[in-house]
């Protein structure tokens, strides 16, 4: 591991912490009896903490020079990811039915619909470019992390909207805001360390396209028509 980055496993702890804060009143405080969360609620968790707890191991294992432990669990990836993904449609799909029984308009439903869309496709693109280049340690590093970057969000947006009061909407683009900025502190420590910092130049612009056309897709005719379709389909 690159010696700059010998401490980078501090920033998962610190999205461990985050998350935990953020899920804090729709989630955890309703231990033991979870009033209103469902099992794909429950199995999401689940997903999301061995993301973040294998986010954590996988440096450090570097750091003590276990390398065949952090491939194998590197390779576990590959079975937890999907499972991730379908974790995160699974909530999706009980939140959409949520809105259909409280009469929800269906712009609101398929905004949030949108919200899914927004965070899964840069985190499997940008993982899927990762296990490409997983033979170039600099570059599959730096797309594991920016990947990853991408579920401060929720937590962020939570934190935003439940503890400090920030409008929904704005919570949200606010949320994003933050994880495009820790994106390019990433890319501005790189620079100034005089290491590739491309990788998180180019996350950066993808992360941001995504997060900015909620500003304009959301509300356009043919997302619509594509969440009815996806919705009709699958929920």
């Amino acid at each position: 591991m690159e010696k700059s980055y010998r401490n980078i496993a501090y920033l998962f702890v610190a999205l461990l912490l985050i998350t935990f804060i953020g899920f804090y009143k729709s989630y955890v405080a309703l231990f033991p009896h979870f009033a209103g969360i469902t099992n794909a609620h429950h199995f999401h968790g689940f997903m999301l903490l061995l993301w973040v707890l294998l986010l954590i191991a996988q440096p450090l294992l570097i750091k003590r020079k276990k390398i065949e432990l952090h491939r194998l669990l590197g390779k576990f990836s590959y079975f937890l990811m999907p499972l991730m993904v379908l974790s995160i449609f699974m909530v999706a799909a009980v939140q959409y039915q949520r809105g259909l029984l409280q009469k929800m308009p269906y712009s609101e439903l398929y905004f949030g619909m949108y919200m899914t869309f927004a965070d899964v496709v840069p985190f499997v693109t940008l993982y899927l470019l990762a296990i490409w280049f997983r033979r170039k340690p600099h570059l599959h590093m730096r797309l594991i992390i920016a990947c990853s970057v991408i579920f401060f969000n929720p937590a962020l947006g939570r934190i935003l909207i439940f503890y400090l009061g920030v409008p929904f909407i704005a919570g949200i683009l606010l949320a994003y805001l933050l994880c495009d900025l820790i994106v390019l502190g990433l890319l501005i420590y790189d620079l100034r360390l005089g290491k590739s910092y491309r990788v998180y130049l180019y996350s950066l612009l993808f992360l941001a396209f995504w997060h900015t056309s909620f500003f304009y897709v959301p509300q356009s005719d043919a997302w619509q028509k594509m969440a009815e379709a996806f919705a009709n389909t699958l929920f």
